[in-house]
């Protein structure tokens, strides 16, 4: 029997995720949308399946049914993407678009978006016109388990228990999410082992036997705890398995309730026709986002509001000529998206798009989005000929014996931090080449005893630490880190001071912290490729400003030595210059340092140290 409480509760989702995206105000919670629609998508699986056991070939028809509903209006939102991005991006953004369509139409997205993106809420994330498909591939992937973990349940000993076998999947998922978000919070929101709890909780929602007395009430109270998670949540507060219990459960104990369809208050047509088209809302809906943001066009209230209704009608557009047109996958739907990933392939290979771009804002795309991934750009942050910029992606380590290797012939320096401190090492070797040049830098982490939160970070913050003491013979230690990215800034001139305290207790090194950066809401490169030389400082984050400021008013307090870098290229007027003389944007990203203003940041912070000595 078609739901009308599903089919709102679809409505909801959608509209959640396209107000969170479109960046509107009380909605830093609206990507909850995802989560909810797992939950109903595990709960509608074993109501669709649990008809079909024991019928012939029912695996493959559950297989048959689900690629017939999802493909056709997924490829379409490729090809138009994929058109899209040829036409009007650089190669520097065209580099990954074969990587994107091609894990796109076999349903492996989130692991090459895992590979691809520092995580789901950075911002280079939001450069990606297929990121949201994503969803879709732990969607999928969840489909080839669920039809064993149904026959399980369906055996004689669980036949009138088999919510007991969708408990235990939802536990043992639940559990390793829990566990594993503290060493890899980035695997553990794109992979299904960690994300299956939540299919597995429509599962266990649909096979409990158990009757609600008060549905309506139920559907009241379940709602109410949907919108205020999703109003109350802060940008800041990323997804987490602990916190995304309440809104799944919510959204489990609703889909359990069955609310009459004359009773529920999302039967009215509004929520049932955006029901109906919350899939293709949902495909269409981030290309515009993704869009926006590789435009550096930053929406107001109004313009957003003409996003996301154009992102609704797109949608419907796509569910009346796609969705209910295009139910079938065959030769002709195989054909096109063999055809689709051929010709991606031979545009990204042959660069096609340098064909029509101007040579100024080519000029700017020399630094590409997966730069630091280059040789270019792993000399640049200290991972090569040695692993000294440890990323904590699977199958990297810290060499520390190589990275952290004293000379007996020079002086030594040791570089610490994070990858702002790892983007400069190179220049430091070169500028400095009269010193031995020992690095510790992990990815998102400070080093600092204190402010390390994650378990990797606190791991390698006491390994650094304790290497340091069988180190005697330090010279200079330079520590930088974007110190801006930390949650409570207000201990953070105490820790760093502590730090300091520890090496000076454990070496005779002169000891510099090294400011913060200028970051922008937008990737450098892409804001001048597209504006030019005008109209940047905007995009900067003036928060990171206070923090900059903060520091460097404190530190001199705990007789900490702090180097300021934040005003680097700006006149005494705040005017600043972004592109060297030699046309390098200052950053590649909207955070690290191109090498070239690398070279000269560390040329300035040489002249400090030599003036004041």
């Amino acid at each position: 029997m078609f739901r009308r409480d599903i089919n709102g509760l679809r409505a909801i989702a959608v509209l959640l995720v396209v107000l969170f995206h479109f960046k509107f105000p009380y909605f830093d919670g609206g990507y909850i949308g995802v989560d909810i629609f797992f939950v109903i998508s595990g709960y509608l699986m074993n109501e669709i399946c649990a008809k079909m056991v024991g019928e012939k070939r029912w695996i493959l028809a559950f297989y048959k049914k689900r690629i017939n509903r999802v493909y056709p209006a997924l490829l379409s939102t490729t090809i138009i993407a994929t058109f899209i991005t040829i036409a009007i991006f650089p190669p520097s953004l065209l580099s990954d678009l074969f990587g994107q369509v091609l894990s796109t139409l076999t349903f492996t997205s989130n692991i090459f978006y895992y590979n691809a993106t520092t995580g789901y809420f950075s911002p280079n994330a939001d450069s990606f016109l297929l990121l949201h498909t994503w969803s879709l591939g732990v969607e999928f992937q969840y489909y080839l388990i669920f039809p064993l973990a149904l026959l399980i349940a369906h055996t004689k000993f669980f036949k009138k228990r088999s919510c007991l076998v969708y408990g235990a999947f939802f536990l043992t998922s639940l559990f390793l999410c829990l566990w594993y978000e503290k060493i890899d919070p980035s695997a553990t929101f794109y992979f299904l082992p960690t994300r299956a709890w939540e299919l597995f909780l429509g599962a266990f929602a649909s096979s409990l036997i158990y009757k609600n007395p008060f549905p309506s009430l139920t559907q009241f109270l379940s709602i109410s705890v949907i919108i205020l998670f999703c109003v109350w949540s802060n940008y800041n507060d990323q997804w987490t398995g602990l916190s995304m219990l309440i809104p799944t459960l919510a959204t489990a104990i609703l889909l359990h309730a069955r609310v009459n369809n004359e009773k529920t208050i999302l039967r009215f047509d509004i929520a049932q026709y955006l029901g109906n088209a919350s899939y293709s809302i949902y495909l269409v809906h981030w290309p515009l986002v993704a869009l926006a943001y590789n435009l550096a066009y930053e929406p107001t209230i109004s313009s957003k509001i003409g996003l996301s209704l154009l992102s609704i009608l797109l949608g419907f557009a796509s569910y009346y000529l796609v969705e209910k047109n295009c139910k079938k996958f065959d030769v002709k739907i195989f054909s096109t998206a063999t055809l689709v990933i051929i010709l991606c392939f031979i545009c990204v290979e042959f660069q096609i798009s340098k064909l029509w771009i101007s040579p100024a804002k080519l000029a700017m795309d020399r630094y590409g989005r997966a730069y630091e991934l280059t040789d270019d750009g792993r000399k640049q942050f200290g991972s090569k000929p040695y692993s000294c910029f440890y990323t904590g992606k699977p199958g990297q380590s810290y060499d520390i014996e190589n990275c952290m290797r004293p000379s007996m012939q020079k002086k030594n320096i040791l570089l610490l931090g994070d990858s702002h401190m790892a983007d400069m090492s190179l220049s430091f070797k070169k500028l400095f080449s009269n010193y031995n040049i020992m690095q510790a830098t992990l990815s998102s982490c400070l080093l600092i005893p204190g402010e390390a939160k994650r378990e990797e970070c606190k791991n390698l913050t006491d390994r650094v630490y304790k290497k340091i003491e069988s180190v005697s013979n330090v010279d200079v230690i330079f520590i930088s880190a974007y110190w801006s990215a930390v949650k409570d800034t207000s201990t953070l001139p105490e820790n760093i001071a502590n730090a300091v305290k520890q090496l000076k207790g454990k070496t005779n090194a002169d000891i510099y912290i090294i400011g913060q950066t200028k970051v922008f809401d937008k990737e450098l490169p892409s804001l001048i490729r597209v504006r030019g030389g005008t109209g940047i400082n905007q995009y900067r984050n003036k928060s990171v400003d206070l923090v900059n400021n903060m520091l460097k008013e404190s530190l001199p307090k705990y007789n900490v030595k702090y180097i300021n870098i934040y005003d680097f290229g700006c006149d005494d007027n705040n005017e600043c210059n972004f592109v060297s003389d030699k046309n390098y944007p200052m950053l590649f990203d909207t955070d690290h340092l191109t090498q070239d203003w690398a070279i000269s940041i560390v040329q300035m912070i040489k002249k400090k140290i030599e003036n004041n000595n």
